[in-house]
Order: structure tokens, then C-alpha cells, then sequence
């Protein structure tokens, strides 16, 4: 047993190195092979169809063996599987926490870098960035178009010219980020807080702000062209020349004070 016990830690610690997924597969597959075989001999000899062996003595031996070991073979299969799906897990975890560490870098090209590898991973789509804390970050000028920031907080951060479009940052912390010239067509920030948030010359076509906090929002020259401002809280918001052509709004929609939505092009629903 002990035996077994080493081979499948051998063939375990071959799958930790690199470009050997072929002898990965290799490995199962001989390992599967030799415990069908035995189950296939086990049942020969139940039936008496030992023509299989041709009551050869050492067939009869080997049979034997493979027949004892099916168990163990197919023991070392499950265990080696486990460990290096168990394994790469960790490992995959590992390196996310070290990402999203490093986007939280206040220098610009390490959370660059570590944009790239999440986006090469397919980390920035799958959810796993949120609600994560990501205060005070420099995400500026990167793309981050499509992501799923769910619940995210960027509170205090850098996002002038940044990429967001048909982002997820429903239930998203945004406070006194900068998003000067950031790009948010089609984004979701539904329930987002945007409190004392620079969203000036912001394009937000098509944005979904509905029940979002925009208190002391700067949104001066913005484009909220079709944008759904239901319910949305903009008491104080800055809105000097910001282009509502579109926008829909309701009657919980908060405006700031002596703000004519309708004369901004704005539609009530």
C-alpha cells in the first residue's frame, strides 16, 4: 500500500509542471485502462470464461494481480485527480488575491499589469472582482469594458478615461472617484453611490442610474443621452451643460433644485 501510496504522489507532482498535460492524460488514461482491465478479468473468472488467459500460469498471475489491484488503481486515479484539481484551485485563488492587490496600486502600470493578466484569465467577466475593495486604486485609461464589479468599492479612486462601457457596477461604492471623461455607455450602475463623484464630460449614453445615489455628482458637460435616471437621487448634482436628450426619469426621480428635466430633453415615464 505504501507503495501505491508513493506512485500516486509521483505521478501528482508530474501534473505541477508545466506543458505536461499530454502525459497528464497519458497517465489516466494507462491508470483507467489497468482497472477496467481487471474488472473485465475478475468477471472472466466469475463466468469461467477463462479462455481470456488460456490457464497460462503466469496469465493467471497477472489476472490475479490486476484483479487485487483494481481497487488501489482506481483509488490513485480519483486521488491524483482531486489533488491537482484541489491544487490548481488553490493556486488560481492565490494569484487572484495577488491581482486584485495589485490593483489597488496607486502606480498606474502595476494595476495595469494586473488588468491585463485578469482579463487574459477571464477573471474581470466571471464576477470575481465583486465586491471587493479597491479603494484609492489608478485604474486610469484602462479597459475595463464589459466587467462584472458588482458591489465593488472604488471609493477614491482614479478612473479619469477609463473604460466601462456595458460594465456591472450595480450596487457599486463610488465615492469621490474620478471619472473625468470615463466611458460608461451602457453600463449598469443601478443602485450605485455616486456622491461627490467627478463625472464630468462622462459618457453615459444609455447608462442605467436608476436609484442611484448622484448627490454633489460633478456630471457638468456629461452625455446621459437615454440614460434611466428612475428614482435616481441627483439633489446637489452639478448637470451645467450635461446632454439629457432621452434620458428617462419618474416622479421619485430627485432633481436639483430649479432643474427643469424637460426643457434638458429629458422624458418623464
Amino acid at each position: 500500500m505504501g507503495t501505491l501510496i508513493n506512485l500516486a504522489a509521483a505521478i501528482q507532482s508530474l501534473f505541477k509542471k508545466k506543458g505536461l498535460s499530454i502525459l497528464r492524460i497519458a497517465v489516466i488514461l494507462i491508470f483507467l485502462y489497468l482497472a477496467g482491465l481487471a474488472v473485465w478479468l475478475d468477471f472472466s473468472f466469475v463466468s469461467g470464461t477463462q479462455y481470456v488467459i488460456k490457464n497460462n500460469d503466469i496469465g493467471k498471475l497477472i489476472a490475479s494481480g490486476l484483479i487485487n489491484l483494481a481497487p488501489e488503481l482506481a483509488g490513485i486515479v480519483v486521488a491524483v485527480l482531486t489533488i491537482d484539481y484541489l491544487n490548481e484551485r488553490r493556486n488560481n485563488q492565490d494569484l487572484l488575491n495577488q491581482l486584485i492587490f495589485q490593483m489597488r496600486s496607486k502606480h498606474h502600470d502595476v494595476s495595469e499589469t494586473a488588468i491585463t493578466i485578469l482579463i487574459a484569465k477571464g477573471w474581470l467577466y466571471d464576477g470575481s472582482l465583486s465586491e471587493q475593495q479597491l479603494t484609492n486604486a489608478d485604474l486610469s485609461h484602462a479597459n475595463l469594458s464589459g466587467a462584472m464589479l458588482q458591489g465593488i468599492n472604488l471609493s477614491g479612486s482614479k478612473l479619469r478615461k477609463t473604460m466601462l462601457d456595458g460594465a456591472n457596477l450595480s450596487n457599486a461604492w463610488l465615492y469621490k472617484c474620478d471619472l473625468f471623461e470615463a466611458s460608461l455607455q451602457d453600463a449598469n450602475l443601478s443602485n450605485s453611490h455616486l456622491t461627490n463623484t467627478n463625472l464630468s464630460n462622462a459618457r453615459l449614453t444609455s447608462a442605467k442610474l436608476n436609484k442611484a445615489y448622484l448627490d454633489s455628482v460633478d456630471l457638468q458637460d456629461a452625455i446621459l443621452s437615454n440614460a434611466d435616471l428612475c428614482s435616481a437621487y441627483l439633489i446637489d448634482a452639478n448637470l451645467s451643460g450635461a446632454a439629457l436628450y432621452g434620458a428617462i426619469y419618474n416622479d421619485r426621480t430627485q432633481w436639483p433644485k430649479n432643474f427643469d428635466p424637460i426643457t434638458a430633453g429629458a422624458i418623464k415615464q
